[in-house]
């Protein structure tokens, strides 16, 4: 189709747009969401633009880029059929965008979706395409936890006219922290899409995306263990905390977890070990209990390979962490324990906190590290 005869398609169906109700109006909680959204519209490009280097934007669960950014995309090329005899009547093409945002701070998650880039093709006399229009809902579930999601249905029905007019709507999702039962105030939910063109006049088969494109969200109100005192992350993200061999803070420490990673035999306690962070998950853990019984296994080994160092400017560092469930005490023999500078030992501590926080990490949430130069 050409660019003039698409501008003249478009032009009608502004018009018309106007002029004719929607099938289902926007939810008065979808039209909140859009005035009161979060995410900046410079966030909102630069979301975009790595979203397009990711090909996992175009699957059931999207890109998601870390705990508080996520984004699906697809580009849609439809042929349309008249209702009842399936005879083709036109071509529908659109772009779909979701950018999903969570925030350290609250517990909202904001959905930024829209239809844009739309095309059309008449070709049955007969057909209106100022006639047609797309579908988009949002529903939001608990799962999994106790508690509740604010407004978890959300729609926007409407001609493609106003689709083409204003592409984008925002969709927010709120989840009180009193309804929760978890200590920490936990609720887990899960996001689903469903996508659907429609025939004001009933003049096209109903089509519906047969990707049903997600997310799982988390609201929390852990309080200084998170960081902030409420938050909300994608859970499906996968958090990487990086150490470097170069660091000027803690170049002990990354070699010591390089080793007990990579070169076992230069660890103790001696042995063939398979020790997790890299391939398989560490998860973290808020028991105190677990963490003094790491910590207390992995002085054992210092004190038996190295004997008393009490005293001196020498920690006895563990790898696993002794805040995670996959630490010395966990009795698998997975683990490396040795002696290191103090300061080391210390800021690489520190660092694995912060990093804790900056990706909400509450008690049994996996995370890996990556050795880096």
């Amino acid at each position: 189709m050409s660019t003039a005869l698409r501008r003249v398609v478009l032009s009608g169906l502004m018009a018309l747009a106007l002029a004719i109700p929607l099938a289902a109006p926007p939810t008065a909680a979808a039209s909140d969401a859009t005035a009161s959204a979060v995410a900046t519209l410079d966030d909102q490009q630069d979301l975009r633009q790595e979203c397009q280097q990711h090909a996992e934007a175009d699957s059931a669960q999207g890109w998601i880029k870390s705990r508080f950014e996520s984004c699906h995309r697809h580009h849609y090329d439809l042929v349309l059929a008249r209702r009842g005899t399936n005879e083709r009547i036109g071509t529908l093409a659109f772009d779909l965008w979701v950018l999903g945002f969570a925030y350290d701070g609250t517990r909202r998650v904001d959905y930024v979706a829209s239809a844009e880039n739309i095309i059309v093709s008449q070709e049955a006399a007969d057909a209106d395409p100022t006639q047609w229009g797309i579908d988009m809902r949002f529903s939001a579930a608990v799962v999994n936890s106790a508690g509740s999601i604010a407004n978890p249905n959300q729609a926007r029905t409407a001609l493609l006219g106003s689709w083409d007019t204003t592409p984008q709507w925002t969709i927010t999702y709120t989840s009180p922290s009193d309804t929760a039962t978890d200590p920490y105030g936990i609720v887990n939910g899960n996001v689903q899409l469903t996508l659907g063109v429609y025939g004001e006049g009933g003049d096209i088969t109903p089509w519906s995306d047969d990707t049903l494109r997600y997310s799982n969200i988390r609201f929390d109100s852990a309080g200084r263990v998170a960081g902030k005192n409420e938050g909300a992350v994608f859970t499906n993200a996968r958090v990487v905390i990086p150490f470097s061999l170069s660091s000027p803070t803690f170049p002990q420490s990354a070699r010591h977890y390089n080793d007990a990673i990579n070169n076992p035999v230069l660890t103790f306690p001696s042995g063939p070990k398979n020790v997790p962070g890299v391939n398989a998950p560490l998860h973290r853990t808020l028991n105190a209990t677990i963490q003094d019984a790491n910590n207390r296994a992995a002085r054992k080994t210092c004190d038996e390979v190295w004997g008393p160092y009490d005293g001196t400017l020498l920690n006895c560092d563990e790898y696993p962490f002794a805040t995670t469930q996959e630490g010395a005490a966990k009795g698998d023999g997975n683990y490396s324990a040795r002696l290191i500078d103090a300061r080391d030992n210390q800021a690489a501590g520190s660092w694995l906190v912060s990093n804790y926080t900056l990706n909400r990490l509450l008690d049994g949430d996996a995370f890996y590290i990556a050795i880096t130069p």
